[in-house]
């Protein structure tokens, strides 16, 4: 293990593991889905005050329709238009607001077809493209059947010739309904996700707590531990090391074990202390680091646990701070 791995984190800090855990609740689901296209939707739900961050989790997997993150993150901007504006042209002006569009975006121009009926929006895209001499590069459904609508739509779209032409499904997607279409073999090119990427609706409440496991006195670290009832803490200075398809030990930090060392001093004394890659390249590093993860374990449906144990000598630690559990609990650490 080179200097960089051993180099520890600061006196009291441990691994954030229910932070990691809450991040991963983000934008796990969406990034087992990252072989198709998805775009982050930009929506009320969302704190425009988060948008690099929220934009920074949605393109792990594919781009963001916040214009400040793609001009501040250098993060692929893309999008559709809105219901308000196939409404201020009138409940007759839909193909009207469509020929607008097409004129204004020639060649991107994502229409949304459900303001008014699914049928009748897919109808007037197609005489809108043709009116407009436009290419009619994809519409989006936000509502109802998507499945249905989805089928329905590219009935129509091949019919008129408009192979090429995209689908678009957004609504409120999480990943549970984006497997869901897929698995119905619905005909979607791609998945517009806001609110449920945006948020964390699964697990809104954080139990992030900090918690001390080894004071420093005369610059020794001396390993201190909780031990309430169901809530006790592992002491001392924490490594982790991941063996691929076996899974996680909870180390102490001068140990050196099989496996990858994790845990990596990004911050000292309130500052970063090493230069931060660039988005694409968390990008790739996501995604690979998930494809290394055993099938079982990225499934969406009753994903199997990943194993994680405490080493022999962080369980010697424990015992000798009068821990009597040891490590008969496997699995995820509390």
């Amino acid at each position: 293990m080179g200097d960089r791995q051993r180099r520890r984190p600061p006196c009291g800090k441990t691994a954030p593991s229910r932070l990691l855990r809450h991040a991963q609740t983000l934008v796990a689901g969406v990034v087992a889905l990252a072989a198709l296209q998805l775009t982050a939707s930009a929506g009320a739900a969302t704190n425009p005050v988060l948008s690099g961050s929220y934009s920074d989790s949605a393109t792990l997997s594919g781009s963001t329709a916040t214009a400040v993150a793609g001009r501040r993150l250098g993060i692929p901007t893309t999008g559709t238009m809105a219901h308000h504006y196939v409404l201020a042209f009138g409940p007759a002006g839909e193909r009207a607001a469509f020929e607008s569009f097409l004129r204004e975006y020639p060649g991107l121009a994502v229409l949304l077809v459900d303001t008014y009926d699914v049928e009748r929006g897919v109808a007037n895209a197609i005489a809108a493209s043709r009116a407009a001499g436009v290419t009619l590069a994809g519409i989006r459904i936000d509502s109802g059947d998507l499945a249905e609508h989805a089928r329905s739509a590219r009935r129509m779209l091949d019919a008129a010739g408009l192979r090429v032409t995209r689908i678009l499904a957004s609504n409120d997607l999480d990943e549970y309904r984006i497997d869901a279409l897929v698995r119905a073999g619905a005909p979607v090119d791609g998945f517009g996700v806001g609110t449920m990427l945006g948020t964390s609706a699964d697990a809104p409440a954080l139990g992030g707590v900090y918690k001390l496991v080894a004071q420093c006195e005369e610059g020794v670290d001396r390993p201190v531990m909780k031990l309430s009832a169901a809530k006790s803490t592992d002491p001392g200075v924490h490594q982790v090391f991941r063996e691929p398809g076996r899974g996680d030990v909870l180390a102490l930090v001068d140990e050196t074990l099989p496996g990858e060392p994790l845990l990596h001093r990004v911050m000292e004394a309130g500052r970063t202390c090493v230069t931060l890659p660039p988005l694409e390249v968390i990008r790739v590093h996501c995604l690979a680091e998930r494809e290394a993860l055993p099938a079982a374990v990225r499934r969406i449906d009753d994903p199997q646990a990943w194993p994680v144990r405490r080493s022999p000598r962080l369980l010697a630690l424990r015992a000798s701070l009068g821990d009597g559990g040891g490590d008969a609990v496997r699995g995820r650490i509390a």
